[in-house]
């Protein structure tokens, strides 16, 4: 089993903000003000783990679940403040994890067609995050 899926499975997702899959490889997510969240270049997660360390990960804490055919998406946030973090499982298997260091905790979501719908809408913010389910590089962060 791949090192993203195994660490899921016990309940933890790396600290930066990125797209995680389970080939074990991964997209960076970085902030500025003019474009908000975007991704950076797929890279291997152990460019992460060299650079950032082994024990660098948080404990997921999930809060909702959607349900549409064979996909399950799951949001939550973690151990740290204002981070939230999206699943997405075909089946039982992993496919995806975003997570996103200061968008709040996703306390909602639903999957409409293709796409995973992920709400965090805790006082005072109201932050939505919306992935296709094939194309997840492809994401999109509104702060209202």
């Amino acid at each position: 089993m791949n090192k993203i899926e195994q660490k899921y499975n016990d309940g933890l997702c790396r600290v930066e903000s990125g797209i995680f899959f389970t080939t074990d490889q991964c997209h960076r997510i970085y902030f500025d003000s003019k474009r908000g969240y975007y991704p950076g270049n797929l890279e291997a997660l152990s460019s992460l783990v060299t650079e950032n360390g082994e024990d660098w990960w948080f404990t997921t804490i999930a809060q909702e679940e959607a349900r549409k055919g064979e996909f399950v998406a799951i949001v939550g946030g973690g151990s740290y403040e204002g981070e939230g973090f999206v699943a997405l499982k075909k089946g039982t298997k992993l496919q995806w994890i975003i997570h996103l260091e200061s968008s709040e905790v996703f306390t909602e979501v639903e999957i409409e067609k293709d796409v995973v719908i992920a709400y965090a809408n805790n006082f005072p913010h109201k932050n939505t995050l919306t992935v296709p389910i094939d194309s997840p590089k492809e994401f999109t962060f509104f702060e209202q």
